[in-house]
């Protein structure tokens, strides 16, 4: 009778102290999460895993540890989990795997890719929330590349499902603020060129770099004067020295006149883009997508 009793008892406690294991590790990784230790989060939601290998919602916990992963800042590893056998199957829902899929490619600078992983996706086939995470995943993406005008044809293409709506904003608040970039008074790089083939430095001055403009008239008046100066005074070996110095000083004029128009306009741009995130919200929260089952 006592082994009988036993036999049932013991189950018993081994099931309570399971149970009691499992809470405890999974209230434990929701600290390490919330505490900001990701990598010490990653370790113990894989004991978790192992410890329960049929637990009901591990993809969800595996987009937990791919999260972790992209908070901090192992994008390759991401890409290798996602597109892994492990990741296969994207939690909660269709689309969140795919978003952080996209980043982690944009964030590596391969923007396009990021770009082409969410073209298949349609608005259609989406309710509401998803619709409207999908344009501001879409957005972000743009934005890395500065394809405003890509941005436009995107908001044209959702604004039928979003019924003109767009968080606290209206779609058409979104398209005007898009549509401000033409505002931006962007430098023709080819005029900035131009000038500084006519007057050394004058297309820094028009890019904004008064200074580098400064310095790139020196330059190349200083040397012309020096091989006239030396030409005139019979120093030809030190006027013909000079005189190559002066075409290398010009030639470095007109490159320096060209990158800086690009160096103002990517300034002038990244500073567009910064106040379109900041009042459309446009950050990328993979944690947004993180069941809360997993970190209750």
């Amino acid at each position: 009778m006592p082994v009988l009793i036993l036999t049932i008892i013991l189950p018993l406690f081994a099931d309570s102290a399971d149970n009691d294991f499992l809470i405890k590790q999974k209230r434990f990784v929701h600290e390490l999460f919330m505490r900001k230790k990701y990598f010490d989060c990653i370790a113990e939601t894989r004991r978790l895993l192992q410890y329960d290998e049929h637990i009901k919602i591990k993809p969800d916990y595996l987009y937990l540890i791919s999260t972790c992963y992209y908070l901090g800042g192992q994008y390759k590893t991401v890409i290798a989990n996602i597109e892994g056998s492990e990741f296969v199957k994207p939690a909660k829902s269709g689309i969140s795997m795919l978003f952080m899929l996209s980043h982690s490619y944009s964030a590596l600078n391969d923007h396009k890719k990021g770009t082409q992983l969410l073209n298949n996706l349609k608005y259609i086939n989406m309710n509401s929330s998803e619709r409207t995470q999908l344009l501001r995943n879409r957005i972000m993406l743009h934005l890395k590349l500065f394809s405003y005008g890509e941005i436009l044809q995107e908001i044209e293409k959702a604004d039928q499902y979003l019924k003109d709506t767009f968080g606290r904003y209206s779609t058409d608040d979104l398209k005007h603020s898009v549509n401000m970039y033409h505002e931006l008074g962007l430098k023709s790089k080819w005029l900035s060129v131009s000038m500084s083939a006519l007057l050394p430095g004058s297309g820094q001055i028009y890019s904004g770099r008064v200074m580098d403009g400064i310095l790139s008239f020196l330059a190349v008046a200083g040397t012309a004067y020096g091989s006239y100066y030396c030409y005139r005074n019979n120093e030809k070996p030190l006027a013909f020295t000079l005189s190559f110095f002066t075409g290398l000083f010009y030639a470095g004029n007109l490159y320096g006149a060209y990158n800086s128009s690009e160096f103002a306009n990517l300034h002038l741009k990244r500073n567009f883009n910064k106040q379109l995130i900041k009042k459309y919200d446009l950050y990328y929260h993979p944690e947004d997508y993180i069941n809360n089952k997993v970190l209750e």
